[in-house]
């Protein structure tokens, strides 16, 4: 992400979503403000079980995990509409759920643009996600080619 960030808008918030951990870094004037950067430690790893968890108790059916990231890639998925429709819907509370947490934190996200980035990012982009829904997405951005760093190894 540091190479972009001149590219950027110069006050952004850089939501990282691992596998582990989402990490927010606050940047102004394309600088992190290191003070401001905090790390939840839940992230794709809670959300897909979260996901099957209520798949199974609506459907008594469990997903694997790269049937649910099919819906999160996708929009769509080749097993019933009313499951496809659970996972949707479950995306989006993981997604407004993130959104909660950066103003929980203080953090503003209809003033100030958000970019998702990171080995997780596929839970916060893509057709028919979560992101398109939530109130601000006029200032959602989402880097597809973008990996954090040495830190996603473990993610």
């Amino acid at each position: 992400v540091a190479d972009r960030l001149g590219k950027l808008p110069a006050e952004l918030l850089i939501v990282d979503i691992g596998s582990k951990t989402v990490d927010i870094i606050l940047t102004r004037k394309h600088v992190p403000v290191e003070s401001d950067c905090i790390t939840i430690p839940s992230a794709l790893i809670q959300c897909m079980a979260n996901i099957n968890n209520v798949v199974y108790r609506k459907t008594n059916r469990t997903l694997t995990e790269e049937q649910i990231q099919q819906v999160m890639m996708y929009g769509n998925a080749p097993y019933s509409d009313k499951v496809v429709q659970i996972v949707k819907e479950e995306l989006e509370v993981f997604a407004k759920g993130i959104e909660a947490t950066l103003k929980e934190h203080g953090f503003e996200p209809e003033m100030t643009p958000v970019v998702y980035v990171g080995g997780g990012r596929d839970g916060s982009g893509g057709e028919g996600d979560s992101p398109q829904d939530l109130p601000n997405r006029d200032q959602i951005g989402l880097q597809t080619d973008i990996s954090s760093g040495a830190g996603d190894a473990g993610r």
